[in-house]
């Protein structure tokens, strides 16, 4: 694999097109495209650490091919934006653990940063949480390998939140059929859930590299500047494809501020890596340069869907076109908290 970046090759970007409708109609990824994710592409090892196994390439790097993969495949991108994104979770795992999830070539870790459970050291083994809690919108968890999730310790008060992260095994959780979205329907982003389980305390970690990971660029790289922006790149792909379906013949020149808006996101990001590969402290200016870029980004690129969709005509309406089904997935990518 490249340091770099990934091609698709051309026999990959038509199956990754005539897809799209099969998986929406099965609410999930078909065996050969994850096949082509896991196998053929380790793509959702992009960002894990290379003595992992992974590419751990550049936040840039990630950023361009998750907006290539969304632009042919929707559903596709979203979930390797968020599948191969949870890679630098092996930068903060336990060193043992870490090398025990990304040892597995199909490896897809799922789950939520919000803190929707409650976990508990327990009295007879201080290494053991007791936990419980229900999650939603958990991309890709009919195939994920690992779910991770964000609880409170007992600690915790309104104004002072106390979290921590810990993953669980599919056999452990209660997979919750909820995803009924209009739009990335074959995302499968269900609810999860837990109750009463013991996790030791090996499977826990927080948001902080490992010492060996501490000076990499990749793992410098703010989580909370690292996940907009990456979102907000898998939303451009979906438009770019929505204006090549309203717009194939370049009349509103609809691609042309969405351009400008994903250049000035590429620059910020880049301000941003190029401190952490000089191991520089990053300014809070430049972390809220990267939320903003990404925001507006996704603001741009809603409103030349909006004003592309009055042009379209009914012919916008039918559900089995490519036109419909870019609209409904950019509609829901734009809901994502992290891009509003």
């Amino acid at each position: 694999m490249s340091d770099t970046t990934v091609q698709f090759t051309d026999d990959e970007k038509r199956l990754l097109l005539t897809r799209e409708q099969t998986s929406e109609e099965m609410g999930t990824l078909t065996p050969d495209l994850l096949e082509l994710a896991r196998r053929k592409k380790k793509l959702y090892h992009l960002a894990v650490p290379k003595d992992l196994g992974g590419a751990e390439l550049p936040v840039l790097s990630l950023m361009k091919i998750f907006e290539d993969a969304s632009s042919m495949n929707g559903s596709f991108g979203w979930n390797l934006t968020l599948g191969a994104g949870a890679g630098v979770f092996g930068a903060y795992m336990d060193p043992g653990f870490a090398e025990e999830v990304f040892s597995n070539p199909e490896a897809f870790i799922t789950g939520s940063g919000y803190p929707a459970g409650k976990a508990e050291p327990t009295d007879d083994d201080p290494d053991t949480f007791v936990v419980s809690g229900r999650w939603k919108y958990a991309s890709g968890s009919p195939y994920a390998t690992l779910f991770t999730a964000s609880c409170l310790l007992p600690e915790s008060t309104p104004d002072n939140p106390k979290m921590i992260a810990l993953a669980f095994y599919p056999n452990e959780v209660n997979r919750l059929h909820t995803w009924n979205s209009y739009g990335l329907t074959a995302t499968a982003s269900h609810d999860f859930e837990v109750s009463n389980i013991r996790v030791p305390r090996r499977r826990s970690f927080t948001m902080e590299p490992q010492p060996r990971y501490a000076g990499r660029p990749l793992y410098r790289f703010p989580f909370m500047q690292f996940a907009p922006a990456t979102l907000a790149s898998s939303l451009l792909g979906i438009t770019r494809a929505f204006i090549r379906e309203a717009d194939p013949d370049g009349e509103h020149s609809a691609e042309e501020p969405v351009m400008e808006q994903r250049e000035r996101l590429h620059r910020a990001v880049q301000a941003v890596w190029e401190k952490c590969e000089r191991g520089a402290e990053i300014s809070d200016q430049e972390k809220q340069s990267v939320d903003i870029a990404s925001k507006e980004l996704a603001v741009v690129c809603r409103q030349i869907a909006f004003e592309l969709y009055q042009h379209s005509g009914m012919r916008v309406l039918d559900r089995t076109t490519r036109l419909n089904r870019t609209w409904r997935d950019l509609m829901t990518a734009g809901q994502h908290v992290m891009l509003r």
